[in-house]
């Protein structure tokens, strides 16, 4: 038997449904003909990093421990980034691996550094730079950088043409396909991974050009090109799919998005709000510079000769790691010792506890769990200035969230999650640290991102599932069922790897432009 399993990053399921009632997507459509088109439960917060990490060990956050791009330094108010999902659960591919079947991976998120297997494999999001070694085997990697391979996918540059961009990523799913179509005709297998991810980056800032009704519709200025790019890349993925089967000619294909997609055009800004409560405290001076340092970076790196020259002399390693100074500047800027709660990149309320945080002043027990208990309340009563509508849907407990994860320290102490209606930019906020605004600056206009993820993940395949599957992790678990393997029956221990500063530096940056950190 031979299994592909394909994934659109951010496939929103009601815009597939449209576009196939409207015979768009007639290759998807074929596809689920005795099959099944359906929605399933993405991650609590829905970003990509848990939701691939889900998919992708067939295991939940609880137990696999990527609750975020980031995690928490021990003994630090610093963070690092997740680079490899599988650190504490192996990879479907590892665990197919273990039992003699082959496997192509390609354009798999989360996975840099690559790690062996039986087969192939290409990393995709979260990987620096076609410059590393992004492949295993490793001369796989020099071979796909003659090719011209697409690593990832990037956002639009700050003054780059937005009909040209849309064009850009079309041919980028083209060429990735192309790529894909080579390795999966020369090598044996038994299981494979085509991933793509330009759909996600695309309707971040495309969805306001296509929903006249979104509150920064006009400021797009939409052409006719814009307003159906959203459309015509799915149509492209549509084609796309057809060549993969054509080629592949699986028995079992599996089409699955990590989360889905909905409009938003605010953020909201934690730890001002933090400030106004009193629990925050800056140091004026500290937080001015940073902003003000942050700011300059930001303006030089948005002026075209500047960038194009930095990119001939050094590539794109960055030469200023302004996530270090702007890192290391928070830290600076907070006063610890009046500070009692922050807002963490990890995506959640992190509080200054005596005993865990260098210099913590909530006392464990009691104190603490009394001031997370005003904080989940108050969270979820915050209203925005512009709408009053709610802007916390979820506000929760780390261990009712994970319960029992031998991972837990890694997360925030509260985990937060916006509301994701799927028609209502105003109440979908992308939430952020916001050290650098004044404490008034509760909410702002998220433009030019005009849409976010949402919790509703699609699935399609060609046939029905043998179990229920109701989420990611089910999904995970079809493919290992489909090749006689249980959840949990493989057990591999990895070596966590850590990046290092240019690599941080370089991720931050990207994360950065996609609107997922500030």
């Amino acid at each position: 038997m031979r299994l592909l399993l394909v994934g659109w990053d951010g496939a929103e399921p009601s815009l597939i449904a449209d576009f196939m009632a409207q015979g768009q997507m007639p290759n998807l459509e074929r596809l689920a003909q005795g099959g099944l088109v359906t929605r399933i439960a993405s991650t609590v917060r829905p970003e990509s990093a848990t939701a691939w990490a889900t998919l992708l060990t067939a295991s939940t956050p609880t137990a696999h421990g990527v609750f975020s791009f980031a995690y928490h330094i021990p003994g630090s108010y610093h963070t690092r980034l997740h680079t490899t999902a599988g650190t504490y659960r192996p990879y479907l591919w590892e665990q197919l691996s273990e039992a003699g079947l082959t496997s192509v991976v390609i354009n798999a998120p989360m996975t840099y550094p690559p790690r062996p297997l039986r087969g192939a494999l290409v990393c995709g999001q979260m990987t620096p730079s076609v410059e590393h070694i992004f492949t295993y085997p490793a001369d796989l990697s020099a071979r796909l950088r003659a090719m011209d391979y697409p690593l990832d996918a990037e956002p639009p540059e700050p003054d780059e043409d937005r009909e040209e961009y849309l064009a850009r990523m079309e041919a980028q799913v083209a060429r990735r396909t192309e790529i894909a179509l080579d390795l999966l005709q020369e090598q044996r297998w038994d299981f494979a991974l085509v991933a793509y991810t330009e759909l996600d980056r695309l309707q971040h800032f495309f969805w306001a050009d296509m929903d006249a009704q979104h509150p920064a519709h006009a400021r797009c200025a939409a052409t006719p090109r814009t307003a159906q790019g959203i459309m015509r890349h799915y149509q492209v993925l549509d084609r796309a799919l057809d060549a993969l089967l054509e080629t592949a000619r699986p028995d079992l294909i599996i089409l699955v998005s990590d989360h889905g997609f909905g409009p938003c055009s605010r953020k909201v800004f934690v730890n001002a709000w933090l400030q106004q409560l009193g629990l925050f405290v800056a140091r004026p001076s500290s937080k001015a510079l940073g902003a003000s340092v942050s700011e300059k970076l930001y303006s030089l790196r948005q002026w075209r000769p500047a960038r194009i020259a930095k990119q001939r002399i050094f590539g794109e390693r960055p030469i200023i790691d302004r996530h270090g100074l702007q890192a290391a500047n928070f830290v600076r800027s907070v006063d610890w010792r009046q500070t009692r709660a922050w807002f963490s990149e990890a995506g959640g309320i992190r509080i200054n506890l005596a005993g865990r945080e260098p210099e913590g002043i909530v006392r464990p027990g009691i104190e603490y769990e009394a001031l997370r208990t005003r904080l989940i309340k108050e969270t979820l009563d915050l209203r925005d200035p512009l709408s009053g509508l709610p802007i916390f849907a979820l506000a929760e407990p780390r261990e009712a969230l994970y319960p029992n994860s031998p991972h837990l320290e890694a997360a925030p102490d509260i985990i937060l999650d916006t509301f994701h209606p799927p028609d209502h930019a105003l109440q979908n906020h992308i939430p952020l640290s916001g050290h650098a605004v004044s404490a008034d600056t509760l909410c702002a206009d998220a433009f030019p991102y005009t849409a976010t993820h949402n919790s509703q993940a699609l699935l399609v395949a060609n046939r029905p599932p043998d179990e229920p599957i109701s989420n990611l992790a089910d999904v995970g678990r079809w493919v290992l069922r489909a090749f006689g393997i249980a959840e949990g029956s493989v057990r591999i221990s990895h070596r966590q790897v850590i990046p290092d500063a240019n690599e941080d530096a370089l991720l931050r940056a990207r994360l950065r432009a996609l609107g997922y950190m500030d």
